[in-house]
């Protein structure tokens, strides 16, 4: 099963990014402020945790959003799971917050 986000108009596949068990009691540790080691392992998780998808699934991803969205929206956020074609789109229209779920 694969979780694909658009992501700033390109379909990318989420994954979990492996992380050791000093890194998993750095993300537990709470504080006034976090500390720039925590900072930056947070900012590595976000980089990792997007990754390119195959051509084949992004033209399949991209046929079920355009199924399902709506023309006029403002598109907050889509994500799909592949293969069984689930997932949700955030949208915005005349200001208001649509959901689609399908």
């Amino acid at each position: 099963m694969k979780n694909l986000t658009l992501e700033n108009g390109e379909w990318k596949q989420r994954i979990a990014p492996q992380l050791t068990a000093e890194e998993r009691e750095l993300l537990t540790q709470r504080g006034p402020q976090p500390n720039e080691a925590r900072k930056a392992l947070v900012e590595r998780i976000r980089n990792e945790s997007l990754i390119a998808v195959e051509p084949a699934d992004a033209e399949t991803a991209q046929a079920i959003y355009d199924q399902h969205k709506i023309e006029e929206a403002d598109l907050i956020a889509a994500d799909i799971t592949l293969p069984n074609g689930t997932g949700i789109i955030n949208c915005r229209v005349n200001g208001e917050h649509k959901q689609i779920r399908f």
